[in-house]
C-alpha cells in the first residue's frame, strides 16, 4: 500500500462495509449517545493484511514529519498555578496545519487528510452514533505515534467561544504493532470518576466516541525485551454535530453561529433545517457541560458481529 484510498469505506473489510450498508444507525438516535455511551469501538473491520499495510505506510511516511509533544509536571504544582497547567504528556505528533507545509504535502500525498474526510467516514460514524454530522474541507485531521512509556495525561478537549462549549466527535484507527504489551484508555464513565477503561493494544480498532470528555492514555509499556521496538500509530479525525457548527481545525477550535451559512464538504444523517428533539438533547448536553454537569452513566451497546471496545476493568 503507497498511499491510503480516498474513500474510508475501501480500508473496510466485507463486516465493515456490510456496517456502512445498514439502514438504521446502531445506536438509538442522540438520546442514547449523550446519555453515557461516550465510546464505541470496532475491532473486527479491517483485514489483517490490511492493519499491516496501515502500520507500514503511517511509518514511512510521518515518521520524518511527527514532533516531539512534551509536557513535564512542575516541581510543586501550587494552587495558583493549577488553573493555568495544561497536563503533562509525552508522545510526538502532527497536526497538518499550514506551518508545517512539508507535512502537510505528505498528508495528501498519501491520501491521509482525503480519507479522514470522505463521506464514507462520516456515514459510518452516523451510523455508528445516530448523531447528524458534517465535515468541512477546513477539518483537520493528527496523527500520532506512541514509543515505549509515552502517555497523555488527565484532559477533557473542553473548548468553546463565547462562554459557551459546544460537543464534537472524534474519529479514531489504532495500530499497534507487536511488540506492545499493553496500553489502556481512562474515560469518565461515572460523574467525577475516571473508571472507565479501554483496551488500546488492539491492531486496527476504530473508534468514535464524543468530546469533551475527560479521558487519559496510560503509558505504552512493551514486551519484555521490546522497549524500542514498541510502537502505536494513531490516526485522529473530527466531524461537527449538525445544530452546533463547531469543529477542530489543527490545535484551533472553531465555531460556526447558528445563522451562518455552513457549506459542508461531506454530511450524514437527516438535515436539520430547524430545531428538532435531536437538536435539543445536543443542547441539553452542552447546557450540562457548560455547567460543569456530566450526563449520568451508561451502557455501551454491544451488537454484534460489532463489539464495544476493551475488555479490561470499568467496562
Amino acid at each position: 500500500m503507497r498511499t491510503f484510498p480516498a474513500e474510508f469505506a475501501d480500508l473496510l473489510n466485507p463486516a465493515g462495509r456490510a456496517f456502512l450498508r445498514r439502514r438504521k444507525p446502531i445506536a438509538a438516535g442522540v438520546r442514547a449517545f449523550t446519555s453515557g455511551v461516550p465510546y464505541i469501538g470496532f475491532q473486527d473491520f479491517l483485514a489483517g493484511n490490511t492493519i499491516s499495510a496501515c502500520y507500514r505506510l503511517l511509518e514511512s511516511a510521518f515518521n520524518e514529519f511527527t514532533f516531539d509533544l512534551h509536557r513535564t509536571m512542575p516541581p510543586h504544582l501550587g494552587w495558583r498555578s493549577i488553573s493555568d497547567w495544561s497536563g503533562s504528556q509525552r508522545n510526538r505528533t502532527n497536526f497538518f496545519n499550514k506551518d508545517w507545509p512539508e507535512a502537510m504535502n505528505r498528508a495528501l500525498e498519501v491520501n491521509y487528510l482525503q480519507m479522514l474526510r470522505s463521506s464514507s467516514v462520516v456515514e459510518f460514524a452516523h451510523k455508528a452514533t445516530g448523531l447528524p454530522l458534517f465535515v468541512t474541507q477546513d477539518h483537520s485531521a493528527q496523527v500520532s505515534v506512541y514509543d515505549e512509556g509515552d502517555f497523555v495525561g488527565p484532559h477533557c478537549d473542553a473548548k468553546g467561544q463565547n462562554g459557551r462549549m459546544h460537543p464534537f466527535i472524534d474519529f479514531h484507527l489504532s495500530f499497534p504493532n507487536r511488540h506492545v504489551q499493553s496500553q489502556w484508555l481512562m474515560y469518565e464513565r461515572e460523574a467525577g470518576y475516571m473508571s472507565g477503561m479501554i483496551d488500546l493494544n488492539v491492531p486496527g480498532q476504530i473508534g468514535v466516541y464524543r468530546l469533551p470528555l475527560w479521558h487519559q492514555v496510560t503509558p505504552l509499556q512493551a514486551k519484555r525485551g521490546k522497549a524500542r521496538q514498541a510502537r502505536r500509530w494513531l490516526m485522529m479525525g473530527w466531524m461537527g454535530i449538525e445544530g452546533h457548527g463547531y469543529y477542530r481545525l489543527g490545535r484551533d477550535f472553531r465555531y460556526f453561529p447558528e445563522d451562518a451559512e455552513l457549506k459542508p464538504l461531506h454530511r450524514a444523517g437527516p438535515e436539520l433545517k430547524k430545531p428538532s428533539a435531536d437538536v435539543a438533547l445536543v443542547e441539553a448536553l452542552a447546557s450540562m457541560l457548560r455547567n460543569d454537569e456530566q450526563p449520568a452513566g451508561g451502557s455501551v451497546l454491544n451488537s454484534r458481529p460489532w463489539r464495544r471496545w476493551g475488555s479490561g476493568p470499568g467496562r
